[in-house]
């Protein structure tokens, strides 16, 4: 069923290490009701931001930019402000986020869709 395909896409995006997957899968699954697999996937992007950290400065703004992006897109705010922290809290210029074309409302505080500008 349902769980069962969340499972495998887990577990495919935790071996690929890629950023988009790993994401869509923790909110597929927050979105499912599986709290421990999304609880096991924002384990894996936070010791992502950490691993980004160690890396040479052009990498490491890459590899954070790349998380925040894919979090704030998919509304994973947590996620996407540990990456800001990541290079000192204030969001870098190219970061820019906006709401997306997806978002209903006008944004305000209850929207939690955004859009990387670069």
């Amino acid at each position: 069923g349902d769980a069962v395909e969340l499972a495998g896409r887990l577990a495919a995006a935790l071996n690929s290490g890629g950023a988009a997957a790993l994401v869509a899968a923790v909110s597929s699954a927050e979105r499912q009701g599986c709290v421990s697999f999304a609880r096991q996937g924002r384990g894996r992007l936070k010791k992502s931001i950490k691993a980004a950290e160690a890396e040479p400065s052009v990498r490491r703004g890459q590899l954070l930019q790349e998380l925040h992006s894919e979090a704030a897109s998919a509304g994973l705010d947590d996620i996407a402000s540990l990456a800001v922290a990541a290079v000192g809290g204030i969001l870098p210029a190219g970061w820019q986020v906006r709401a997306s074309a997806s978002s209903t409302g006008g944004g305000g505080a209850g929207s939690r869709t955004g859009a990387l500008l670069v």
